[in-house]
């Protein structure tokens, strides 16, 4: 990856995030974790998560010890990554039916509620992808690399290849496809958003 760069991972929570970073993982790249939320039955492999990125938007002077190496950002955080540094993000989308019911999902088996209006949520969704994926065109320091979940799932060695190329790795897509669990693509809906 170029000098001076932070290989973000983004997307909304159960949007794919961790697959990603596994994959950048896979291909050769240092993740920047701490390792406190550890693997559970909701993501078998990790999460990749490091906890000061909660505090992003009142502390981001720690991002710059992430340079050269790939960082798990919510999409609604981006923003408040420090603009005097360059960025390639690898952002994650995801039919919001099914991250809908993949957040759901953790909810119950968390002993959680689950909200009753999923419809509403799944709108909201919808329009901050928008207005992200705005924002994201106009910042002059962040290229972005856009990735379907379902696509990454089912062609998980041309999502290597194509990780390979924009995070300029140096691992084997045939063997960085080895991550992907097609079996942990539990909440699928046929059709369009």
């Amino acid at each position: 990856m170029a000098a001076g760069c932070v290989c973000v991972v983004s997307g909304l929570p159960r949007s794919g995030t961790s697959l990603a970073m596994g994959l950048l993982q896979a291909g050769g790249m240092p993740v920047f974790s701490d390792e406190i939320r550890q693997a559970d039955l909701d993501n078998p492999n990790g999460y990749f998560e490091y906890a000061g990125t909660r505090s992003l938007q009142s502390d981001n002077a720690w991002v710059h010890d992430s340079v050269g190496k790939a960082v798990k950002v919510i999409s609604p955080l981006l923003r408040y990554l420090p603009s005097d540094l360059q960025y390639r993000i690898v952002f994650m989308r995801r039919n919001v039916r099914e991250i809908s019911l993949s957040q759901e999902q953790m909810l119950r088996r968390r002993g959680q509620p689950v909200g009753k209006n999923s419809g509403q949520i799944e709108e909201i969704m919808r329009a901050h992808i928008d207005q992200v994926e705005t924002w994201l065109s106009e910042q002059r320091n962040m290229s972005v690399c856009y990735m379907d979940y379902k696509w990454v799932v089912g062609n998980s060695v041309a999502a290597s290849r194509k990780l390979v190329k924009f995070a300029q790795l140096q691992g084997d897509p045939a063997e960085m496809a080895e991550v992907v669990n097609k079996s942990l693509y539990r909440q699928k809906v046929t059709g369009g958003e």
